[in-house]
């Protein structure tokens, strides 16, 4: 059995993470990263977690 991942949510792809911020998606990869939107990649492919998408947004909110 595979590791459990801290939450049950299903990881998102760059396009779901727009949808979600309503932004391109060429946004979400080309300047995500630069503000800190958080990522990693499975093989080869950038992946998001909804709850530290969540908290990133709030941030930003926080932040002005």
């Amino acid at each position: 059995m595979g590791a459990k991942r801290h939450d049950d949510e299903p990881l998102w792809n760059a396009q779901q993470v727009a949808d979600y911020l309503n932004v391109t998606k060429r946004w979400v990869r080309r300047e995500g990263p630069s503000y800190g939107l958080p990522f990693f990649k499975v093989g080869g492919q950038s992946r998001y977690r909804p709850a530290e998408i969540r908290a990133w947004l709030e941030q930003q909110r926080d932040r002005g």
